[in-house]
This record gives C-alpha cells, sequence and structure tokens, in this order.
C-alpha cells in the first residue's frame, strides 16, 4: 500500500539575512509503501494485563522470531484509535518522530533522545536557491528501509516489531522541601520500538523474570527502608514461553548508567573523573551491545557513582545486588 506521509528531514541551507550555511532540521511530505499482511501470520504470544495510560489490554505476538503488536495495544508515542491506516491524516505519523527513534534512520550523529518529534523547532523548507545540500533522497531510502522492516498493516491497521515485552522498576526521588521520599515503581514495560535505543527505563525483567522482579523490590526495600512503594503490578500472561529469554541485565546496566550519566551532566565534574566521565557514555551509547559491556560498566560506575543523583546512586546500589547473584553468562 502506497501512503503519503509526513517526516523530518535535513538541509544544509543559507538562511534570512546570513550567509553562513546552515544546517537545518525541516518537515517534509513523502510517499512509502507499506507492505501488507495476514493476522494468521502472527501468534498470539502474550498479554499485557496492565492497563497503561488510556491503553487497553495488549495481545503481543510473534512471528519468525521477533514480537510484534497492534499500535492501539501499548506501543509508548500512540493513542488508542489512531492507528487505523483511515486516519493518517490524523494520526500524521508522530510516533515515527517520537518513538522509533529516528537517529538509527535520519541522523546517525544525533545521540539518543535528543531528537524527540515534530515540535516548532523543525523549520519549513526554505526557498530552493538557498539550499546548498538535501538529504531528502537519503532520509527517504532509509524510512522506507525501517517501514519494510518494523511496519506492517494488518486488516487496516498498524502494527509494528517491538522489543521483548517485561516489566521495569523505575526508583524516583520524589523530594521536596517538605517531604524528602524516594519512589519504587515497579510497572509492565511500555512496549517500545525493537529499532529503538531508548536508554531510561531504569531496571528492566523478563516477563519470565516475575519473582526476579519481586526479590528486587524487596531488596530495595532493604536498601532504602524509607522508600515508598507503587502496588506490584499484574503479571503479564505469556502463551509462548519459548519466545522469551531472561537476559535484561544488560539493558538495565546501560539504562542506569544513562540515567546517571545524565543527573552528572548538568554538574562540575572534577577533572580527575572526566575520562571516566567521557567512557560512561561511550559504553552505553556505543558499546551496549558488545561482550563484557557490564563488567566494564560496573568498573566505570564504581568511580562515578557517587557523582550522581540520590536516586540514581540508589538504583545503581540495587543494580550490583542483581549483578552479583546473576549467572556468569548473563553478566558477559
Amino acid at each position: 500500500m502506497l501512503l503519503e506521509l509526513p517526516f523530518i528531514s535535513q538541509i544544509v541551507a543559507t538562511m534570512p539575512r546570513d550567509t553562513t550555511p546552515s544546517s537545518v532540521i525541516v518537515r517534509d511530505n513523502g510517499v512509502f509503501e507499506l507492505l501488507e499482511a495476514s493476522p494468521d501470520e502472527f501468534l498470539p504470544a502474550a498479554i499485557m494485563t496492565e492497563r497503561i495510560g488510556n491503553r487497553v489490554p495488549a495481545t503481543i505476538y510473534w512471528k519468525q522470531g521477533d514480537f510484534w503488536a497492534y499500535f492501539s495495544g501499548g506501543v509508548a508515542g500512540v493513542e488508542a484509535g489512531e492507528a487505523r491506516v483511515a486516519k493518517t491524516d490524523a494520526f500524521l505519523w508522530h510516533w515515527f518522530a517520537c518513538v522509533i527513534a529516528p537517529e538509527n534512520y535520519l541522523f546517525s550523529h544525533y545521540p539518543s533522545g535528543s531528537f524527540t518529534g515534530f515540535h516548532a523547532s523543525c523549520a519549513t523548507m526554505p526557498k530552493p536557491d538557498r539550499i546548498i545540500e538535501n538529504y531528502r533522497d537519503h532520509v527517504m531510502t532509509r524510512l522506507q528501509s525501517a517501514f519494510a522492516d518494523n511496519v506492517r498493516i494488518v486488516e487496516g491497521s498498524l502494527m509494528m516489531k517491538v522489543g521483548e515485552p517485561g516489566y521495569q522498576l523505575h526508583i524516583r526521588n520524589e523530594a521536596n522541601k517538605k517531604s524528602p521520599a524516594i519512589l519504587c515503581r515497579p510497572s509492565q514495560e511500555w512496549l517500545e520500538p525493537k529499532a529503538s535505543r531508548r536508554l531510561d527505563k531504569g531496571h528492566v525483567f523478563s516477563a519470565l523474570d516475575w519473582d526476579g522482579l519481586i526479590a528486587a523490590v524487596r531488596s530495595f526495600g532493604k536498601i532504602a527502608p524509607e522508600a515508598t512503594f507503587s502496588a506490584e503490578p499484574p503479571r503479564i500472561d505469556i502463551l509462548m514461553r519459548e519466545a522469551f529469554t531472561s537476559e535484561r541485565l544488560t539493558y538495565s546496566a546501560c539504562s542506569l548508567a544513562y540515567q546517571a550519566y545524565r543527573g552528572m551532566s548538568a554538574r562540575t565534574i572534577p577533572q580527575r573523573h572526566m575520562e571516566d566521565y567521557g567512557q560512561l557514555y561511550e559504553l552505553f551509547e556505543h558499546q551496549a551491545t558488545q561482550p563484557g559491556v557490564v563488567d566494564r560498566l560496573v568498573d566505570v560506575m564504581s568511580r562515578l557513582v557517587h557523582l550522581s543523583d540520590i536516586e540514581d546512586r540508589l538504583a545503581w546500589e540495587l543494580f550490583l545486588e542483581r549483578y552479583d547473584d546473576a549467572p556468569i553468562s548473563i553478566a558477559f
């Protein structure tokens, strides 16, 4: 099916009253082909029973080694009822800029999380005589590849290839001047596109590891006895155990390192820690999938974590308990 869709592109152009070329993010439109599929191709693998925002309980499907979900079934950034192809004019594919991690396709030099959607900062296309270089064709090629790999139209609705569903445990500082408090909040994980490199989920546990999630909550009660705890989330109903893996420790390490780094970035880092500070970014941003990254993150964080915010220090202390208890095959 061919659809004309809005997207965000990049140009190099001269701006009014400025002869120096600038790199500009612009809005654009293009025609893309979206592949269609039969619902019979997707096998039910799990049911996420926790209501997240306005999203209803969602069935997660399995097809040829990957998880898939309907957009209206919990994919982050998409409102329920907006995922019908007939509504793409209202939908505006805002999800792509917000959710699918466009740095994977559009601008490889953008770090994680730096590009967040169709905002006012996106310029309209300047006049042709001011454009020096236009990345439109390059961007459209990458977008078309992304659609082909990650999106299907199934009986008029949109489906996306998503990451493995599971649980997450967020530790947040809810402090104010009158009532300091640390909140420990376990919940079912928001579904993310498999292509996404989002790193702000905190501790993540496999859908198979309910006991690990509950054990971590209890451990945190000992680490921070004054913390406030949210209720336990309902269990994910697993229909295909063979589709799931129990390895989520690596993601948790990268996520917690990212959160600690983000908390430290506004501070003045002592010169003696600058090398470790740069290495921490390199590990979670560029080496997250390499063997041994967890061990290297533990090593670097041991020297930096005291510079982070209290919630990040407590979250990392809990991670070290998980790390010490993990099988060697998971730690590497």
